[in-house]
């Protein structure tokens, strides 16, 4: 349809303690794919930054090897990237101890 294509894969971090009081994190993965503008721009940004997105869930299914394969996909209706709100670190001063 002549229509660009393109895509990314969103990180979604989860922190909590379990019952030992022991920090954990999960990241789950969740394959995007964005179509006309929103492709586009996507050659302005990179990775680390953070995304709000929204959009529906598709199921992807094909044969690999024989065998049948699936994935669940969000195909976004619209990206928000947002500032990053870590900044660069600052080089030391000279004689300065590194961090």
């Amino acid at each position: 349809s002549g229509n660009c294509l393109g895509s990314f894969t969103l990180a979604s971090n989860y922190r909590f303690t379990n019952r030992l009081g022991e920090m954990r994190f999960e990241t789950a993965y969740v394959p995007c794919k964005v179509f006309g503008g929103w492709a586009e721009s996507l050659d302005q940004h990179h990775k680390g930054e953070q995304v709000i997105v929204s959009g529906r869930l598709r199921t992807e299914k094909w044969e690999k090897d024989g065998k049948p394969r699936s994935q669940l996909a969000l195909v976004c209706d619209s990206v928000q990237f947002l500032a990053n709100p870590r900044p660069e670190p600052e080089p030391p001063e000279a004689g300065g101890i590194p961090f």
